[in-house]
């Protein structure tokens, strides 16, 4: 399969770099191509022939309306979709209306691949039909197949609380049909403590006071499955200025229940850590301290706060060196465990003998160093002790032969004296 071709329109780039490193999460293969300026634009659309556009909203000499300007003259159906800072209501409507095939806010980039590929999705269905009309009529048709193609559900709710428009996702995550729930109250399909929430921030926003976008609350499906939702919402007005509410709902639930386990793993783990007879300790790649266990503080004489503030280069110069770090981190990138002998610096200046034993360990989704320490000063001590004692019995050993090999010499030279002489041997000799 191809890589997926992304051009973006982006002038700032750390923006960029989140957005790539997103993506990249979520693995999407991709090759991309970063412009800032409508000439560069235009040619990277004829030249780099991009498979999707993310375009910021606000740049220095192009707009994002521009952008979809210029990106619907040049190039029909190439999906375009708007990944800004900021976004108000009536501008994202209107962005859909104009031909734009989503929006993401930056602070929400969580949106962003998926938001990708229901694009995909619908540009796969584009070409298949090979429809030739792409203006007003291309442009609904778009946001309508968006809507059902989407992850998320989406909701249409009118001033007496009733649904008037909700997609499959929407019945998939509340397990009604859709006939079950239009023109019904929304409240109705919430928890007790939710009616009170959800009821309140619809209410306050509809006579146009300033509530939060996005919040969670929970649902009760048609089976009685409670589960946890997070709506992002906001308000429009119809041709009638009629106030409706238009928002995406999320189910949250296994992503909730998935960071409360990695919550308990972790307390488990702090647990291991702070019990264990070892020193401990958890670092990036970089050397960073990020966490240590107690013994750890004991073992070199520094507090909690000034280990976390150090590298482990300050502790092991070993680490300094560059070469040795790097076949370091490529055997536990292989998943291999690692085990050096260095000498670990206290902080009143003295040093200790230190056994290390270094794996890789997954915590929050970052892959970190966890080295297990032990001090091996006694044991490299009765070590040197034993050698040397060792090499005194062989050079014991080594006189006691050459004394034997002397003695017996002498034995067999008095033995032959003694038979020229007539007499008989009187020593044994080997």
């Amino acid at each position: 399969m191809k890589k997926l071709k992304i051009l973006m329109l982006e002038d700032n780039k750390l923006d960029a770099a989140l957005i790539k490193e997103e993506m990249t999460e979520h693995k999407i293969d991709f090759t991309s191509k970063l412009v800032d300026t409508e000439k560069d634009f235009i040619t990277a659309i004829h030249d780099f022939k991009p498979d999707i556009i993310l375009s910021d909203y606000n740049l220095p000499q192009l707009t994002g309306f521009e952008a979809l300007d210029i990106a619907k003259e040049l190039a029909l159906d190439i999906p375009f979709i708007i990944v800004t800072g900021s976004l108000s209501e009536e501008v994202a409507v209107d962005s859909i209306k104009r031909g734009a095939w989503n929006y993401v806010i930056k602070e929400n980039l969580l949106r962003l691949s998926p938001a990708i590929e229901n694009a995909l999705k619908l540009k796969e269905e584009i070409d298949k039909n090979k429809q030739s009309e792409y203006e007003l009529r291309e442009s609904e048709e778009r946001y309508r197949a968006l809507v059902e193609y989407s992850h998320e559900g989406i909701i249409t709710v009118g001033v007496d609380y009733k649904f008037e428009y909700v997609n499959d996702k929407l019945c998939e995550i509340f397990g009604y049909s859709r006939e079950e729930i239009l023109e019904h109250d929304f409240r109705e399909f919430l928890d007790k403590e939710s009616k009170q929430l959800v009821g309140d921030r619809y209410k306050k926003r509809q006579q146009g006071e300033i509530i939060p976008a996005n919040y969670e609350f929970n649902i009760i499906r048609k089976d009685g499955e409670k589960r946890q939702v997070e709506i992002s919402s906001s308000i429009v007005k119809d041709s009638h200025g009629n106030i409706k509410t238009i928002a995406q709902l999320l189910d949250i639930t296994e992503r909730k229940q998935a960071a409360k386990a990695m919550q308990k793993s972790e307390e488990r783990f702090r647990t291991i850590i702070e019990q264990s007879s070892d020193a401990l300790y958890i670092t990036n790649f970089e050397g960073n301290i990020l966490d240590i266990n107690k013994k750890t503080c004991e073992n070199l004489g520094y507090t909690r706060s000034e280990l976390l503030s150090m590298s482990i280069a300050n502790i092991d110069a070993s680490y300094n060196d560059k070469e040795n770090r790097e076949n370091i981190i490529q055997k536990l990138q292989k998943g291999e465990t690692v085990t050096i002998e260095s000498y670990l610096k206290r902080k009143n200046g003295s040093v200790y003998s230190g056994e290390t034993h270094l794996g890789l360990i997954d915590l929050s989704g970052k892959k970190l160093m966890l080295g297990f320490v032990r001090d091996i000063t006694e044991r490299k001590l009765a070590d040197k002790k034993l050698k040397s004692k060792m090499k005194q019995l062989i050079m014991l050993n080594d006189i006691t032969i050459d004394r034997e090999i002397t003695l017996n010499k002498t034995r067999k030279e008095v033995n032959e004296l003694l038979i020229k002489l007539g007499l008989e041997e009187k020593y044994s000799t080997l």
